[in-house]
């Protein structure tokens, strides 16, 4: 046996993958030119096309639970490239990309004239990727042509796709191919064995192997007017944990009726404006697309594609904020957190019933308002939230000394040293500035540390494991981070400020020319 090609196929792969992940993936403007679909901890990022084909320039690719099963997919049609006419992925869970041909030949003749062929993709995500191709001849007469996929996988975790270099690498095992199926395997640095299946409806014509990518070739025959399909399906396991078994129509449907359940139990907002109707529609969604199911609960991802994962504040922020929309994100994150629902429709844990003081300011009409609205809010998740309405020195008093649980509040600095003294070091507990009485010896060294570093660099570091030992403790997490209006234009006028923290009020404002 000879161990060159393999070695020749390693040494490719290194410089394939230094070429691929050494510069940080560009981010500007890539809607317009990538389609994205996602459900689940799967996302499929693609071109307008539906290939996945541009190197390190997109960070293109099949992605399941951060890492990349799928970093080369490409189709053509007797060798050459298909000629876009249209894509979309606006159902979030499924896009379709619908393609003609250019001229095709046999030798120096042409066999097939050019746009006398329609191609169509359909993909969706369940468990796994689905793809369809319809490839319909409009000609008055029989064709002979070659369906050609050519893929391959690198598994690189997603960091690494986003540029940050790693300096071991373990490259992937060689592919397998056999009847209907290609198979993709890597053993990675955490000791995951992870695999890509890649299985054809029917056995290719042909399957050929160059270095660490597989071409797969049909040789189709279409009477005038015939259409043909041509199904597959991708599956990312890791540790072989494969997906339920279900078929292309089966999984479509569920998909579709998830979504029109989710938009049914959402608030529905009619305009007589079409597009901002169709905007909003669009924005619904997105929410279900981010919605993630993981290890039995869900919660909001923070974005697609490069955070579908669990960012905390993310996740509980987007849920609360979403209440008046969809309650079901906040029930989710309250069952994940143990807090189970109770008889009287309040949550229980431990014995202890989910109940939030919430104080305000007794003299501001409109904070009571808000209060109201917020304690209606909060009633259908399980959450009881008893108002504490108090007037001036009782109601500093009170959050000074730790009696609430959410209040509105604000503090302000341009130095991010000084906002960690304020908010969190002990000596503003107990009645000052530190309202949540957190007290914490290590703490108040690195605040000290930070307040008497001149070293620019030194400051930096020390800043940035003080705020990790915040997020790492979870001292605190603000429900919504208002904008604050310092000041305005003189052709604007009634503006009104609450400078405890609240949204500025536009509601009599006026706009003199």
């Amino acid at each position: 046996m000879n161990a060159e090609p393999e070695r020749e196929a390693d040494a490719q792969f290194a410089e394939d993958r230094r070429e691929t992940i050494a510069v940080p993936v560009l981010i500007t403007d890539l809607a317009s030119k990538t389609l994205a679909i996602k459900e689940g901890e799967t996302f499929l990022y693609s071109d307008l096309e539906g290939n996945l084909d541009h190197g390190g320039d997109y960070g293109l690719g099949l992605y399941h639970k951060d890492t990349r099963f799928l970093s080369h997919f490409r189709m053509e049609v007797s060798g050459r490239n298909p000629v876009l006419l249209s894509s979309s992925s606006e159902r979030g869970y499924m896009s379709y990309v619908d393609l003609t041909n250019p001229d095709l030949y046999d030798g120096d003749v042409v066999a097939v004239g050019q746009q006398t062929l329609n191609v169509r993709r359909i993909r969706a995500i369940n468990g796994k990727l689905f793809e369809r191709v319809r490839i319909k001849n409009y000609n008055p007469h029989p064709i002979a042509l070659e369906l050609g996929f050519s893929l391959a996988a690198d598994f690189a975790d997603i960091f690494e796709v986003r540029g940050m270099a790693r300096e071991k690498h373990i490259p992937p095992d060689r592919p397998t191919a056999e009847g209907n199926q290609v198979r993709f395997t890597s053993t990675g640095l955490d000791g995951a064995h992870r695999t890509t299946v890649v299985e054809f409806a029917q056995e290719p014509d042909t399957v050929e192997m160059e270095g660490l990518t597989v071409r797969a070739t049909f040789r189709m025959h279409l009477g005038a007017y015939q259409t043909k399909l041509i199904g597959l399906t991708v599956e990312p396991l890791v540790d072989e944990e494969h997906s339920r078994q279900r078929e292309f129509d089966v999984a479509v449907h569920e998909l579709r009726r998830s979504y029109e359940e989710w938009e049914r139990d959402s608030t529905q907002i009619l305009t007589d404006n079409e597009l901002f109707n169709q905007m909003l529609n669009r924005s619904l969604r997105d929410l279900r697309a981010l919605y993630t199911q993981i290890d039995g609960g869900g919660i909001l991802a923070a974005g697609i594609p490069w955070y579908v994962t669990i960012f905390g504040r993310d996740a509980l922020i987007s849920s609360h904020q979403l209440l008046s929309v969809n309650p079901e994100p906040a029930r989710r994150v309250l069952d994940e957190a143990g807090w189970q629902m109770g008889p009287d429709g309040i949550r229980v844990k431990g014995g202890q019933r989910l109940v939030v003081d919430y104080y305000f300011r007794t003299e501001n009409p409109k904070l009571r308002e808000m209060t109201a609205f917020i304690q209606a809010q909060m009633r259908p998740v399980g959450v009881d939230v008893q108002l504490r309405g108090l007037a001036g020195p009782a109601y500093f008093q009170a959050v000074r000394t730790g009696l609430h649980h959410v209040q509105y509040w604000w503090d302000t600095g341009t130095d991010p040293g000084q906002m960690l003294r304020i908010l969190f070091h002990s000596s503003n507990a107990g009645g000052g500035s530190n309202r949540n009485n957190y007290r914490n010896a290590e703490m108040d060294t690195l605040i000290d540390q930070i307040g008497a570093e001149g070293n620019p660099q030194k400051r930096r570091e020390l800043l940035a494991k003080a705020q990790q030992k915040v997020l790492d403790e979870q001292v605190m997490m603000f429900l919504t981070d208002p904008p604050s209006l310092y000041a305005h234009q003189r052709t604007v006028s009634d503006v009104w400020v609450d400078w405890g923290g609240l949204y500025p009020y536009f509601y009599d404002a006026r706009l003199a020319r």
